[in-house]
């Protein structure tokens, strides 16, 4: 009786695995505090979390939401009096402003994001973008120069306050550069008068020869 020889091979979609990659890694999102500061990692959405009516803060379960947050090594501890009695609370501050962005009160596992003190990542580009588009402010600073007034502008957000005064500097020294040159003119110009004047009396004080 003749074998059979049977041959089996496993496949694997690539691209479903592909999308579902894809999809746990879109699910990590990033906030920020409004100073532009990373604070919170997680597969969070702030405005689908549990929210705490006393203070309007989110609550963060790790049961629920894998999360890790980035604030300042040593937490502040605080006493707010409520109408149960003294809530303790241990806040933890942003690493860069010290703004206020989490707090933890008897369970330690439970983080709170304080109202209002995270950013998502687009607000924080658009945030940027608006800034980085911001148009300049210019003052105009009155100066006066070899005895003309002339107005020179300067701006007050891209140049900084040692680079302004090191075009202050460089202007003053242009200027008396200016001064000094028109000073030794004058003075080569005296002394030519001067010379030729001497020259012209030699000549005409010049005795004239006799005739034997």
């Amino acid at each position: 009786m003749p074998k059979i020889i049977s041959k089996s091979i496993v496949c694997s979609d690539s691209s479903k695995d592909d999308l579902k990659h894809e999809y746990q890694e879109e699910k990590l999102k990033t906030f920020y505090c409004i100073c532009g500061q990373l604070s919170l990692i997680g597969n969070v959405i702030l405005e689908r979390l549990p929210l705490r009516k006393v203070d309007g803060a989110r609550v963060l379960d790790p049961k629920i939401n894998a999360h890790k947050i980035t604030t300042a090594e040593h937490p502040e501890k605080i006493y707010i009096k409520r109408e149960e009695g003294i809530e303790v609370q241990k806040r933890y501050n942003c690493k860069k402003c010290s703004l206020p962005l989490f707090y933890r009160c008897d369970n330690p596992s439970i983080t709170f994001i304080i109202s209002k003190s995270l950013r998502g990542k687009a607000d924080i580009t658009d945030a940027r973008q608006i800034q980085g588009q911001q148009s300049k402010i210019f003052i105009k600073k009155q100066t006066k120069n070899m005895g003309k007034f002339s107005s020179v502008t300067v701006s007050t957000i891209e140049d900084e306050e040692d680079e302004i005064a090191e075009k202050e500097i460089a202007d003053s020294f242009a200027a008396n550069a200016k001064i000094i040159e028109k000073q030794l003119e004058r003075r080569m110009a005296k002394k030519l008068q001067s010379s030729e004047a001497e020259e012209y009396t030699s000549k005409a004080k010049k005795p004239r020869g006799t005739l034997l």
